[in-house]
């Protein structure tokens, strides 16, 4: 079925945006992202009215408006359908270590695919050690739900502003995050929160901390009337995907982590890594680059053994090599383009001019070939 537009008056809201939603997705599930769209709209004519006239709250409402109309255009929102059982699979295909909640996920499809109803899904936590693809396999699934994503980075974050935004009656004053994101034209998008585990709880006196904000929008019930600080006015937030990483569950307060389903994420073996998500970062960053046809379009076993034994090191030295190799205008990829590789060689001849000492690797930093953060 066709996206219309929900009957608002046309002078606002006028025709199809081209690219919008409202032109290219067909599909049978809304959002009512305001519950009273005609007094909102009667709000907006009025602050509209009263800057016109250039009174004390002019300044502000200048700034109001333009947010205003933006959320009044999707005040119904198309919803994303689950995904395809058969695309979640092949998720897993790529990220064996990841197939457990992958699998949970396409089963939570499957069952809003016969109830025939939009996407919606728990708050899901992924969690396991540092470097091992967290945070990358969340934003495949975004991109396998069809939906628009936004990564926050919690690490040292301890203001609710990030989420929530901030209010117009200061000069720094905008909208936060999470209106931003349902702002992108969907009802259902997907909000990801990497490493959720150092989110800093101190704030100063009379603040909301940035997990006290998360809390309430991890509730159902108190996210479908989410009030971002900018427009000040309510809006439902309730159909965000939430997907957050963490490598320690000790320090995510008991609250928070009680409203996740959590993922335990296990390291790859040296065999998966060589065989399935080292070719898989080869080809993503291949495509992400652009460069098919300017290399090999498969890696060797040879190099994959050495790239290391997670995936976010793997994806570092990847990019490593294919930039070396552009510099001296290689086609052919082999060992002596991996910059660790050309350090190990480095160290064993300064080890080998050095006589009646143990040369150790950390004590030359200065080497021509530093490891790249």
């Amino acid at each position: 079925m066709q996206f219309h537009r929900c009957p608002l008056s046309a002078g606002l809201l006028g025709p199809p945006r081209p690219g919008s939603p409202e032109e290219n997705f067909s599909q049978k599930f809304f959002h009512n992202l305001i519950h009273d769209p005609e007094i909102f709209e009667a709000e907006i004519q009025k602050r509209k009215s009263q800057s016109s006239r250039a009174q004390s709250s002019g300044k502000n409402d200048l700034r109001w408006i333009p947010i205003a109309e933006e959320v009044l255009k999707l005040a119904r929102s198309p919803l994303s359908p689950p995904p395809v059982p058969r695309v979640l699979e092949h998720l897993g295909d790529r990220f064996p270590h990841c197939r457990d909640i992958v699998h949970l996920v396409r089963d939570l499809a499957t069952l809003t695919n016969i109830s025939e109803g939009p996407l919606r899904l728990p708050p899901i936590l992924l969690l396991g050690p540092p470097g091992i693809g967290k945070t990358t396999v969340a934003l495949e699934m975004a991109k396998v739900f069809g939906v628009p994503s936004r990564t926050v980075n919690m690490a040292g974050v301890s203001a609710s502003f990030v989420l929530v935004g901030a209010s117009l009656v200061w000069a720094s004053g905008k909208s936060g995050a999470v209106l931003e994101l349902l702002l992108k034209g969907m009802g259902n998008p997907a909000m990801i929160l990497d490493e959720l585990d150092k989110a800093g709880e101190s704030v100063e006196e009379g603040r909301r901390s940035i997990l006290d904000s998360l809390l309430n929008l991890l509730e159902p019930t108190t996210a479908g009337n989410f009030t971002d600080e900018a427009l000040d006015w309510p809006v439902d937030a309730s159909r965000i995907v939430w997907i957050a990483t963490a490598n320690n569950p000790k320090r995510i307060p008991d609250p928070i982590f009680s409203r996740f389903h959590v993922a335990e994420i296990r390291e790859p073996t040296q065999k998966e890594m060589e065989e399935i998500i080292i070719p898989s970062l080869y080809q993503d960053i291949l495509s992400e680059y652009q460069l098919n046809g300017r290399f090999p379009q498969e890696i060797s076993s040879e190099i994959a053994r050495l790239l290391g034994q997670n995936p976010r090191t793997a994806r570092r030295r990847i990019i490593q090599m294919l930039a070396r190799a552009a510099t001296v205008n290689a086609t052919r990829l082999d060992r002596t383009m991996i910059p660790e590789f050309e350090r190990e060689k480095w160290m064993r001849r300064k080890s080998a001019q050095t006589i009646g000492f143990n040369v150790q690797k950390e004590e030359h930093d200065d080497s021509p070939f530093p490891e790249l953060g």
